[in-house]
């Protein structure tokens, strides 16, 4: 059993959630080197979307993306996801790509899951 089996048969979708291939990962890493491994599998052998209480996106991006007025603290943080009620959960470059929840006004929260499998399977257990 791989590390998302239980995971995938938790999932609730009505049709399979879109998976990323190996050149879509290349591009990924080429953009975005030192994404977490686990990350790139999930999104590879799982999929990304709505995933319950949990929404993931096809690829991290920039908070400045997603957030108006940038606190130095996310300035190097990549949103991969969200909680669909404005919460968003990115990768920190400067800390090991350590997973940090992010509050709707930019707040980041440094306690939580320390990484990206602990995180979606907390939503699942």
């Amino acid at each position: 059993m791989d590390l998302f089996d239980k995971l995938r048969q938790q999932i609730f979708t009505n049709s399979p959630l879109p998976r990323l291939d190996s050149s879509d990962i290349s591009a990924l890493t080429d953009r975005h080197p030192g994404l977490p491994a686990d990350y790139l599998q999930f999104l590879t052998e799982v999929g990304y979307g709505d995933l319950g209480e949990v929404q993931l996106h096809s690829g991290p991006s920039a908070a400045e993306s997603i957030y108006s007025a940038i606190p130095e603290s996310l300035k190097s943080v990549l949103v991969f996801g969200d909680d669909k009620q404005g919460y968003c959960f990115g990768f920190d470059k400067n800390d090991g790509f350590r997973v940090f929840e992010v509050s709707p006004t930019g707040e980041v929260t440094k306690d939580g899951e320390p990484d990206f499998s602990s995180l979606i399977q907390s939503y699942f257990d």
